[in-house]
């Protein structure tokens, strides 16, 4: 981030943000106000975030995308027809943040809204890249590599039909647990797979509770890899074939086939989707420059069907590595309950399973002599172990 900002508050800023300064200070607002975010391609998803980080108060903001603002005027409430004319949809669009926020550098880039088109001047001194739209995921995986060789943070995002997904990737990322008293010995450390990693052929099958999107994101990449080019609607038999192989056990299999449908037909963004992952984007971004608060890790995938937004660590291999980090919240802040005293997990069936050992102790101590056993003896393990599944 750029030191020009970051270490003073202008009197008309603590004007306009005095409401956000109230929910999260002003070091989250100067950290804010002195951060640069990129983002790549335009659509319903790519709406929502940048009006909400600009609302946010983020000093600069830049769009990437030379579609035609006509193509989305009336679809995209940032491209209204007045502002369409003969100008790109980042143009247009940018014209829009900037009344809604001018304390806020909105700009507009050239190029195409292909991730694979952001140049390495375009990510020079950036701070957090987003990448959202229809695009492949071989393309999302090269700018992701790009920026983490710019230095940069990245996102990435999509919606089709009733599904979308959401990605992270803070490489190395240090954050102050809301609740602790703000000190260094209260940071805690997480460490990010990039999407490369992310969306590698897993290892071993995955566990059942595994998302039915993470399903269609494994199975796209990998053809997208075999065919070396995007993939289309022809090629939904191909890409079923690869789901039944790679999920045929999974109860996610029926939902997976369903939303991979939807991808590859290029089903349109549904607004409510579009602004749900919007919001949480814009989170995850305040949370990210500001260091305040525990972001996502790594991966949220949403469904309008039912309404819910699960997160999952992956590869699934990676949940251990937060675990650890819960725990260490736990224990040092005294927040929530940690964990006593044993946990054992397996990747092959995705359960994390604790035991207080020995056996017989945690729940109130030793069982006082004389005192015959209560329940059965399913019931007294039910008791010592508790099931936990990571997502």
């Amino acid at each position: 981030m750029s030191p020009a900002r970051a270490d003073e508050l202008k009197d008309e800023e603590a004007a306009v943000y005095d409401r956000q300064l109230r929910v999260w200070g002003v070091e989250v607002q100067r950290k804010l106000t002195a951060a640069r975010v990129l983002l790549v391609g335009f659509g319903k998803v790519a709406a929502e975030a940048p009006k909400n980080i600009t609302l946010a108060g983020v000093g600069h903001v830049t769009l990437l995308d030379d579609t035609p603002a006509a193509q989305l005027a009336g679809h995209n409430f940032l491209v209204t027809p007045a502002a369409a004319g003969e100008h790109t949809a980042a143009q247009a669009a940018a014209a829009t943040l900037q009344a809604m926020n001018p304390l806020v550098k909105v700009s507009a880039a050239a190029g195409p809204a292909a991730a694979a088109a952001a140049s390495a001047d375009d990510l020079a001194g950036q701070d957090l890249v987003i990448a959202t739209g229809a695009m492949p995921l071989g393309q999302l995986q090269q700018l992701n590599a790009a920026a983490r060789r710019a230095g940069a943070s990245f996102m990435a995002g999509g919606a089709s039909g009733p599904g979308g997904w959401f990605f992270v990737d803070l490489r190395q990322h240090s954050y102050v647990p809301k609740g602790s008293a703000g000190a260094d010995s209260d940071k805690v450390t997480l460490q990010y797979s990039a999407l490369a990693e992310v969306l590698a052929p897993p290892a071993a099958p995955l566990p059942a509770t595994t998302h039915a999107m993470y399903h269609v994101l494994l199975v796209c990449a990998a053809l997208e890899q075999q065919l070396q080019r995007p993939l289309t609607a022809a090629d939904l038999p191909a890409a079923q074939q690869q789901l039944q192989q790679l999920a045929a056990a999974s109860p996610q299999l029926a939902a997976a086939q369903q939303q991979l449908a939807a991808h590859l037909a290029g089903a349109a963004e549904f607004a409510p989707v579009a602004a749900v992952l919007g919001g949480i984007i814009a989170n995850n971004v305040v949370a990210a420059v500001s260091g305040s608060g525990a972001p996502l890790n790594n991966m949220l995938f949403y469904s309008l069907l039912d309404g819910r937004a699960i997160v999952e660590t992956q590869p699934a291999g990676d949940g251990a590595g937060g675990i650890i980090a819960n725990g260490v919240v736990d224990a040092v802040s005294g927040s929530g309950a940690p964990l006593n005293n044993m946990l054992y997990y397996s990747l092959l069936d995705g359960r994390a399973i604790v035991e207080t050992q020995p056996t017989g102790v945690g729940a109130g101590g030793a069982a006082q002599p004389g005192k015959a056993a209560a329940g059965s003896q399913q019931q007294q393990q039910q008791q010592q172990a508790e099931e936990v599944v990571i997502d």
